[in-house]
């Protein structure tokens, strides 16, 4: 509707996604979306275009800001990648690699979402599942920082690099050392 198209980007409501779908028509489920604020400026003003892949080092708060900007999204889904996470309150790291459907963005997505990722069925991380459960979600929402460490051409071989790449990274930073947050290697 016209008359609100002036709060396009500006309205912040108070409401969890619990069915999985992104679009509602329903009247009840409408109804019940609570108004947190309207902003005076659009909410992804401050970001606006994808940095670049090599300029990727945010805090979750600063990745979650800019995380349904279409240029971030087109970009790290078209990737495989390496990345690291660190919490910045005890330096403890992760170091993951994203190969799957939706790239790089795809699995920061479900880190944005649930802290670490619920739907990996090969490799769950159980430290991070742990550290969620054990201090809460805000816990990585106030202390968590994702930096892509490489990127790969989405193939086959993208993937093999990307797996291949993880090891490598792990070594260099765990230097065979069990400090961090992994637990699947």
């Amino acid at each position: 509707m016209k008359e609100y198209d002036k709060y396009v980007e500006r309205v912040i409501v108070k409401w969890k996604n619990i069915n999985r779908n992104f679009f509602y028509v329903k009247p009840e489920i409408i109804n019940s979306i609570e108004l947190d604020s309207i902003l005076s400026h659009t909410y992804f003003s401050g970001g606006g275009e994808f940095p670049g892949f090599e300029n990727l080092s945010l805090t979750y708060n600063e990745l979650k800001k800019q995380w349904n900007n279409r240029s971030w999204r087109e970009h790290l889904s078209s990737v495989y990648g390496v990345y690291l996470i660190t919490d910045l309150k005890n330096s403890k790291l992760y170091v993951g690699a994203a190969y799957g459907e939706e790239g790089v963005y795809g699995r920061w997505s479900a880190y944005l979402r649930d802290g670490y990722d619920k739907a990996e069925k090969d490799y769950p991380n159980k430290k991070l599942k742990a550290l969620v459960e054990e201090k809460g979600f805000k816990y990585i929402q106030e202390n968590f920082k994702y930096t892509l460490l490489e990127i790969f051409k989405k193939d086959e071989n993208g993937k093999d690099k990307a797996l291949k790449r993880e090891l490598y990274w792990k070594k260099v930073f765990f230097k065979d050392l069990m400090y961090g947050y992994n637990d699947n290697w």
